[in-house]
This record gives C-alpha cells, sequence and structure tokens, in this order.
C-alpha cells in the first residue's frame, strides 16, 4: 500500500473537491441554463395569448363600434333565403311601373374575386309595357337598397304600330351563401 504523506493527502482531497465543486456548479448553470429557457417559452407562449387576446378585445370593439355601418352593409346584401322576397320585390316594381313582368332565369353564381360565404343571385327579367314604364322600372331597379348591378338591358319596340316595349334586362345583387 502506497503511503502519502499528510500534505500530499491534503492537496489530493483539495483537488478532489474542487473537481466535485466544478462539477457541482456546471451542473448548477445547466439546471439553470435549462429553467431559463423553459421560462422563455412560456414567456413567449404568454406574449403570444397576450397579443390574441388584444387583437381579439380590439376586433370586439371595432364590431361593437361600427354596428351601424356593419348593418347597414349586411342589408345591401340580399339573405340566403332572401330569394323568393327579392324576385317578389323586383316583380312588384314593375307592377307598380305599370308593365307586365316574367323572370326567366334564377341562377346562383360565384363571384369574382370570390368571397367566402357570399354569391351572386342572377336574374333575367323580361318585360312589356310602355316606354314610360320600363324606363321607372329601370330606375327603380337601379334604387333598390342592395349592391345590384344590370349588367345588360336590351329595350325594343318590335312592332311600331304598338306602344309595346319588349325589354330584357339582367340583374345581379350580392347574396349571402
Amino acid at each position: 500500500m502506497i503511503h502519502f504523506s499528510s500534505t500530499k493527502k491534503l492537496c489530493l482531497v483539495l483537488g478532489l473537491i474542487i473537481v466535485v465543486a466544478i462539477a457541482a456548479y456546471g451542473f448548477s448553470i445547466k439546471l439553470i441554463r435549462d429553467k431559463v429557457i423553459e421560462v422563455s417559452k412560456y414567456q413567449i407562449k404568454a406574449d403570444e395569448k397576450t397579443t390574441l387576446d388584444t387583437n381579439n378585445r380590439s376586433l370586439e370593439d371595432l364590431i361593437k363600434n361600427n354596428k351601424v355601418e356593419i348593418d347597414q352593409l349586411q342589408s345591401r346584401i340580399v339573405k340566403k333565403d332572401g330569394t323568393v322576397s327579392f324576385i317578389d320585390t323586383v316583380e312588384s316594381y314593375a307592377k307598380s311601373s305599370g308593365i307586365s313582368v316574367l323572370v326567366e332565369n334564377v341562377e346562383e353564381r360565384k363571384l369574382t374575386p370570390e368571397i367566402e360565404g357570399y354569391q351572386a343571385l342572377h336574374l333575367n327579367v323580361k318585360t312589356q309595357g310602355s316606354w314610360e314604364g320600363t324606363y321607372r322600372f329601370l330606375s327603380l331597379l337601379e334604387s333598390l337598397p342592395y349592391k345590384l348591378t344590370i349588367e345588360s338591358a336590351e329595350i325594343k319596340n318590335e312592332m311600331r304600330e304598338t306602344a309595346a316595349w319588349n325589354s330584357l334586362i339582367s340583374v345581379s345583387v350580392l347574396q349571402q351563401k
């Protein structure tokens, strides 16, 4: 067995203590670094949630503050189940203008560019009546409180000896899907 002097033993013990202390220090640094990374991740998630909550509150406030304007815009769009009501309105405008009306074609079309939740309701309307009545009917169509486009209007008097004017009017209106 090897005999060490007390100085060597002391140096050996101190060296061993220093090695253990350095290892403990390194391990503590690693633990602290891991905790800092974990806390940082939670902080980032908390910041994202706070930002999301702030954005949601801002949107809710925007909607609440602009409710009147939003309602006005919504009223310019034919409701999902409002096709029959819209056609009835078109027909009543024709009758109040003193002309006969026939809605020939009703079709739902995609919008270009496409808007999620909305489509175009397209009508082809044939009318027959006086020039004044046809003009009044077109004026009433233009004044409808909807986002309406008169895509075409063809007005003819095929039999000049009568006062009857025939028209084919193509109309599109914005509608909820």
